[in-house]
């Protein structure tokens, strides 16, 4: 069975920041999680209270990395560039095989600059309608670099 680790990237710890920068539960990924148990084996792994990656990680298959972290519905925080390249780093590192697909909405603006720094994959857009697919495509090899999804319906989203 296929494996696959949902990482929750590191909070803005700038104070200077208008928002807030407490923890929350990265509730994106909580909705994929859900829709990926079923056929897959799923870990969350939430960088905001863990500095070192999971044991796990020379087994696992594919990591999807929010760009959002601490994401709430009216603003989405500014992105630690430093540390998410630090993190994908650390994965092709340990696990070269592993493929990285990010999420959120940074892709879309700077999607060379993940590619360059080792991200193989972006989703662009609300996730939970398409990324079942796009990651069964990308396991059997027949995914692009990156996928937009469709203007999100409220009524198709998992419970």
């Amino acid at each position: 069975m296929k494996s696959i680790c949902l990482l929750n990237t590191s909070l803005n710890s700038n104070k200077n920041f208008r928002g807030s920068i407490k923890a929350l539960q990265p509730i994106e990924l909580l909705y994929i999680y859900e829709i990926f148990k079923k056929n897959y084996k799923v870990d969350i792994f939430d960088m905001a209270f863990y500095s070192k990656m999971p044991l796990e990680i020379e087994t696992t298959d594919l990591f999807i990395i929010s760009s959002s972290p601490n994401y709430l519905f009216w603003r989405c925080p500014p992105l630690n560039f430093d540390f998410l390249w630090q993190t994908i780093f650390s994965i092709k590192s340990i696990n070269k095989h592993a493929n990285i697909l990010l999420i959120g909405p940074h892709g879309q603006l700077a999607r060379e600059i993940f590619f360059d720094q080792g991200v193989d994959y972006i989703l662009i857009g609300e996730p939970e309608l398409v990324i079942e697919s796009y990651v069964d495509n990308i396991f059997w090899g027949k995914a692009s670099n990156y996928i937009y999804a469709p203007d999100c319906d409220m009524d198709k989203l998992p419970f």
